[in-house]
């Protein structure tokens, strides 16, 4: 029997679906997909994200998880869709349905912001697949460095706005300094070109880029000397390989910043 977990009646005739309802519209019909196969899963709509839609899926004990995994065309197709990811998570299956391009929408400040950082250091770049935040821990080590990549339009400015925006608010100048280089001069400076975290005037020369990071470098070298560790200062660059083309001394502090910062 096809089992698919608590699906909302499907509305008035000629009306079109809600996203709950297609939520679990398409459980319905993962779950025969899967019957079909000889399987008798439980499926649940799990999260409507903006560009995917996830479901779980519970097998019966002892069934292995490849046999889902072998007919990932054929679930996919069940969902409307042309491709599927499948994957392990505690105990259970995650599918992971593409939405069509004119379904897709933008995830919001206010989708992230309802969520309490676990400290001041803590921003929520996105959302994971299950709807849960996904954290960036800037007081981490093992992130103390972040590179921000993608293709032209992709969202790299605005992700990078949206990272020193939340830091800036949930610490004071006092625990926190910026210190930025922006090439364009209009990326980052019409932002935070005010803000009272920066500790220097945002420059846009490549020189003048070089003389900052080289002020940086000698003020993290100050501090190890001090065993002075707030307030913690970010170093910003936008567009660091033209920078990096620009002036040669460049990748020498940033050397130095990366080994010890």
């Amino acid at each position: 029997m096809t089992t698919y977990a608590g699906a909302p009646g499907p509305g008035l005739p000629g009306q079109r679906m809600t996203p709950e309802q297609l939520m679990h519209f398409y459980a319905g019909m993962i779950a025969r997909a899967l019957e079909q196969n000889r399987l008798r899963p439980i499926v649940v709509p799990l999260f409507d994200g903006p560009q995917l839609r996830t479901f779980a899926i519970h097998l019966e004990v002892g069934v292995p998880a490849e046999k889902v995994e072998k007919i990932a065309s054929a679930v996919a197709l069940a969902a409307h869709s042309s491709t599927c990811r499948i994957a392990r998570d505690h105990g259970k299956l995650l599918v992971e349905v593409p939405k069509a391009p004119e379904e897709r929408r933008k995830l919001g400040a206010a989708a992230v912001e309802r969520f309490k950082p676990p400290t001041s250091w803590h921003v929520a770049l996105g959302l994971s697949v299950t709807g849960q935040p996904v954290w960036y821990d800037l007081d981490d080590p093992d992130t103390a460095h972040l590179a921000v990549g993608g293709t032209t339009g992709s969202g790299k400015t605005v992700a990078l706005r949206w990272l020193l925006y939340r830091l800036a608010v949930q610490n004071p100048p006092a625990q926190l300094g910026f210190v930025m280089v922006d090439k364009k001069g209009h990326d980052l400076a019409p932002f935070f070109g005010k803000s009272a975290h920066l500790r220097h005037s945002i420059v846009s020369n490549p020189f003048d880029g070089a003389r900052l990071l080289a002020w940086a470098t000698g003020e993290m070298d100050r501090r190890l000397a001090a065993n002075q560790r707030e307030p913690k200062l970010v170093v910003v660059i936008e567009e660091i390989g033209d920078l990096l083309m620009v002036n040669g001394e460049v990748e020498g502090f940033l050397t130095r910043i990366a080994q010890v910062g």
